[in-house]
């Protein structure tokens, strides 16, 4: 159902077809989330997201009624050219085509997991990278402390999102969609390789609880550490000529500024941190698992047996994991940068980005020299970074644990996720909670709906009880009714009429 809903969101000719598969990869994603039900954790989770996508949504769907209203179609094709004839110049200021672009965006914002800056109003390209550069250094910031594997790789792929936005915020829209197809090969392996790992060792997800698990799991270990070069921007791995490609667009792009480089920079450095942090703490080292411990058969682990050590799991978990390993290493080769030789992938792109900028991305006087030689600073702060992570999580585990009690503040607010669910919950979830429960449930559910619902009833009760003393049970008190109804009858016939 994703895959299916997927292929109408990307296939789609028009806003109307594509907010359909918008939508059901929501609901996928919804129903993917709230998988284990009886869990109040996959409630939540699933609840959250989904409330969180209908806000983007929201501003998704008056981006294009703004579409029809202005072109009168939702067609990509008769948009693109409609917009071009009707707006030749830029707008002066937030116009129409600003409005429907932040409404678009808007909806991106919650699709990708981007921090929700819409309320800003500058002009649209400088908006866009600033979302995505701030996106990738919050989450890369988060990820260095978490303990669960699947959250350091959820993060991970939040920040990398946030490289893809400022790469189309500057204006290299090949270079954005080269990360992402780059990124769908190293991810999918770190997830995979991560349900691998906690199948190994009993359904831990906790790194601080593995350890050592290089000689139990070669096959995971292996393909795990091409993904993580790759993630880290290591030559020749898929992720380097991705991510070279982006900051070099960031740097030197007319939309670009040297902050989004300087950021882009840091967050290359931090992700090789991370990623290097979860393999050390994941593989190498002593180890920290409790053997036999949660065994529940399934194929790949001990089956329950105490002291059972750690198994990899089958060739069906291992082939798609060699499969994505060699893509992670050779898949980037499809887009070398200038000073190494063609981009056969920008010269696959260039038909659908007919409507897209068509100037030349990077400014005159733009040489290879430059471009080389900030390649290798940032291969260089990435291996450094890597060599760091060594220091603190393998060669002398206490560095990292003392550095957090001399930094506390610092590591808590890491480790807490810099409070934005708190943050959200202070703000906006517990005051709407109060107001509902104030004036929804008790003002107007209670006050008015209720209240309405008993007074009418209140009013027939009491109107019965006065009513049904007319049923005595005497022929005389009826014959009297029956008298006081005939002289009503006579008196509206001969004094009324």
């Amino acid at each position: 159902l994703f895959i299916f809903m997927m292929s109408i969101l990307v296939l789609a000719d028009n806003y109307l077809l594509m907010f359909v598969g918008w939508e059901g990869v929501g609901l996928c994603s919804y129903l993917l989330i709230g998988y284990y039900f009886d869990t109040r954790v996959a409630g939540d989770a699933a609840k959250k997201a989904f409330i969180v996508n209908r806000i983007g949504d929201f501003g998704f769907l008056l981006g294009v009624f703004l579409i029809f209203q202005t072109f009168g179609s939702v067609s990509f094709h008769e948009v693109f050219t409609d917009v071009v004839q009707r707006f030749p110049a830029p707008e002066a200021g937030l116009g129409v085509l600003g409005a429907i672009t932040l409404l678009l965006f808007l909806g991106a914002t919650g699709k990708s997991a981007q921090i929700p800056l819409y309320v800003w109003l500058p002009d649209a390209m400088a908006v866009v990278p600033t979302i995505g550069v701030l996106t990738c250094l919050l989450a890369a910031l988060i990820a260095i402390t978490q303990k669960d594997i699947k959250k350091v790789l959820a993060y991970s792929t939040v920040s990398q999102l946030g490289y893809m936005f400022l790469a189309v915020g500057v204006g290299a829209f090949s270079a954005g969609i080269f990360h992402l197809y780059t990124h769908a090969f190293f991810k999918a392996l770190l997830f995979l390789g991560s349900g691998s790992v906690i199948l190994a060792v009993h359904h831990e997800q906790d790194m601080y609880k593995m350890g050592g698990l290089k000689k139990y799991l070669p096959v995971t270990w292996i393909t795990m550490g091409a993904a993580t070069l790759a993630i880290a921007g290591i030559p020749p791995f898929a992720g380097f000529f991705s991510k070279d490609e982006i900051l070099w667009q960031a740097l030197t792009s007319p939309h670009g500024q040297i902050i989004f480089w300087l950021i882009g920079t840091a967050v290359a450095a931090l992700t090789a941190f991370y990623m290097a942090r979860l393999m050390f703490l994941t593989f190498y080292g002593p180890e920290r698992f409790e053997l036999g411990h949660h065994g529940h058969g399934e194929q790949g682990h001990s089956g329950g047996h105490e002291g059972a050590k750690p198994v990899e799991p089958s060739w069906i978990i291992k082939f798609p994991l060699s499969v994505l390993g060699i893509l992670s290493l050779v898949g980037g080769l499809v887009g070398l940068p200038a000073w190494l030789g063609p981009n056969y992938f920008e010269g696959f792109l260039e038909p659908s980005l007919e409507f897209a900028y068509r100037g030349p991305l990077t400014q005159e006087g733009q040489g290879h020299a430059s471009e080389i030689g900030l390649t290798v600073l940032v291969v260089t702060l990435a291996i450094v970074a890597i060599w760091v992570a060594y220091r603190y999580f393998l060669a002398d585990p206490t560095r990292a644990k003392q550095f957090a009690e001399r930094h506390p503040a610092l590591y808590q607010a890491f480790w807490n996720k810099f409070y934005v669910d708190e943050i959200y919950d202070a703000v906006i979830v517990h005051p709407i909670g109060r107001l509902s429960e104030s004036f929804l449930w008790r003002g107007i559910d209670d006050g008015v709906i209720d209240a309405a619902v008993n007074g009418v009833a209140s009013l027939f009760l009491n109107w019965s009880r006065r009513v049904r003393k007319m049923q005595t049970g005497y022929a005389r008190a009826y014959a009297s009714w029956i008298l006081f109804g005939v002289v009503l009858i006579f008196v509206y016939y001969y004094i009324v009429s």
